[in-house]
């Protein structure tokens, strides 16, 4: 993905749950739309699923024309709360950022993870049935694997898995 045809982009604040709403009908009216997301594991139904969450949540990035496109029909469409704005006017956002989480961006518009878990590393468990644990990277084994330590229930456990499956917390 590239940021293409696009002179400025803004920041939507979209309304609770109405994520995908608002991106369709931004791009009904033909208003450009980047939403980037993220891999997670959710327990649905007892069952682990993967699913795919926005890395952003409550916020779509816009991409408009020129100076002169009315924002304010961005503002009025159904299932956008407000742009996010200093002032008056809508706050422009770096065209340098947009390309950077394009690149990082797989064909699903997923955020490949690229930083790099080091030992004693905070860490987030985002894949596998121990996702949404926090844990502490022990040691790193050479076959892109580490060994963490959760904290679960008042003791530390220790689990090996693979770097992809963490996230670093700062």
């Amino acid at each position: 993905m590239r940021p293409e045809n696009t002179s400025h982009w803004l920041l939507a604040q979209v309304k609770p749950n109405s994520t995908s709403i608002a991106k369709r009908n931004l791009e009904r009216q033909g208003f450009k739309c980047f939403l980037p997301l993220d891999r997670r594991t959710r327990r649905l139904r007892g069952q682990l699923t993967p699913v795919k969450t926005p890395f952003f949540p409550g916020y779509l990035f816009v991409g408009i024309e020129a100076d002169d496109t009315p924002w304010r029909a961005i503002r009025s469409t159904y299932g956008v709360a407000k742009l996010v704005s200093f002032g008056l006017e809508p706050a422009i956002v770096p065209e340098e950022l947009i390309g950077e989480l394009m690149s990082r961006c797989d064909n699903e518009g997923c955020i490949r993870n690229h930083v790099a878990v080091a030992e004693r590393d905070r860490v987030e468990i985002s894949h596998g049935p121990l996702a949404n644990f926090f844990g502490v990277v022990e040691k790193l084994a050479a076959n892109e694997r580490a060994w963490v330590l959760i904290d679960m229930m008042g003791q530390s456990i220790r689990s090996s898995m693979p770097r992809s499956d963490l996230r670093v917390v700062i």
